[in-house]
């Protein structure tokens, strides 16, 4: 096997089962039980409990105490415009049907829309 420069790259193998003559590692072959000292660090140090810890506790605490506020005010602020936007309407509304109310009133009840 080559790299893309065209050097020559060593092939490593993991074997599984020990035979008389792999005493070492060398250059073509790295065998399974020479990698034991390392697999054997990685539970220790990839060791990370699913269950309760106070410092998730502390993060999900503090990620309540800001979030939570803040929310709180969007809701609010969102419900107000809300409330003003649908008053401005019906204020809205009832000036069209008075304007309207008062256009039929004045006799022009009848006529089209160019008067005639």
């Amino acid at each position: 096997m080559s790299s893309w420069l065209g050097l020559a790259q060593p092939r490593v193998a993991l074997v599984a089962t020990p035979d008389a003559a792999a005493g070492a590692a060398t250059v073509g072959r790295l065998r399974l039980w020479h990698t034991a000292g390392v697999l054997a660090t990685l539970p220790v140090a990839t060791s990370s409990q699913p269950g309760f810890s106070f410092t998730n506790l502390l993060i999900l605490a503090v990620a309540v105490a800001v979030l939570y506020p803040v929310q709180k005010k969007i809701r609010e602020v969102a419900s107000r415009r809300r409330r003003e936007r649908w008053a401005r309407e019906d204020r809205e509304a009832e000036e069209l049907l008075r304007q309207r109310d008062r256009d039929d009133s004045d006799g022009s009840a009848g006529r089209g829309p160019d008067g005639f």
